[in-house]
């Protein structure tokens, strides 16, 4: 019966409680309260990987095996802070700058995982994707879907941000999007070229002035520095 309720879990807890001599010793309240644990934790380790896994992120990191060597330039207090989440529940971005390889994407991923394991919604994309998503979305009629999803989700991740030119329509897109979320929801910004020189990629200063001045004054920031983290931690056999 309790397999038929979808608790399959619960059916499989109450099975180990019935080959365990000792569990007599307990009383019924005790014993019920472990079969109920059991679900609601297998629920949520359900979740949470299901969350992580429609999110998108391309890396597979977590805030407990980040490197704060001194050369990176990372603040652990900051980190700690953040990976309370509390950023999202009042709608602040954050902005991750620093050169390739110094473990930017790493980092916005690591948040984005900690953001899921607090039952927060992530979605991640690279700025080229999501601007091609967009566009595509207008001809098969799924904008608005699309859009929407943009919307509700509490964190989006826009990777590669600011590392080509935006044409007037992509800017368009792009305040769209980020207007849509300004102070409700949050966003994470990875970029490569420092947010002070973010405005010389618009083609028109008007959509510029818009966007930048929805994200920058919202965000937390972070810099990293050092060198590139893929070359530190390659393994290669010399040949």
């Amino acid at each position: 019966k309790l397999i038929k309720l979808n608790l399959s879990f619960m059916a499989s807890t109450y099975k180990a409680q019935a080959s365990n001599s000792n569990i007599s010793e307990l009383s019924f309240d005790e014993r019920f309260a472990m079969l109920i644990d059991s679900e609601l934790d297998n629920r949520k380790t359900k979740r949470i990987k299901n969350l992580i896994k429609s999110s998108n992120m391309k890396i597979n990191s977590s805030l407990e095996s980040i490197d704060y060597s001194s050369s990176r330039g990372l603040n652990k207090g900051q980190i700690a802070s953040l990976g309370e989440c509390t950023w999202i529940t009042k709608g602040n971005n954050i902005i991750i700058n620093g050169a390739t390889g110094t473990g930017k994407t790493y980092l916005a991923c690591a948040l984005g995982k900690r953001a899921c394991e607090l039952d927060f919604h992530v979605l991640y994309y690279r700025l080229p994707r999501l601007l091609s998503d967009l566009e595509i979305s207008k001809s098969n009629s799924t904008y608005n879907r699309l859009m929407n999803q943009l919307k509700k989700c509490n964190v989006l991740i826009i990777d590669d941000f600011a590392l080509a030119r935006l044409s007037i329509s992509e800017s368009r897109e792009l305040l769209e999007v980020i207007d849509d979320r300004n102070n409700n929801t949050s966003c994470i910004f990875v970029s490569q070229i420092p947010s002070l020189n973010w405005y010389e990629i618009f083609d028109d200063p008007t959509f510029a002035d818009a966007i930048m001045d929805r994200i920058i004054h919202n965000s937390y920031k972070i810099e990293l520095k050092g060198p590139s983290m893929r070359k530190v931690t390659a393994n290669l056999e010399e040949i």
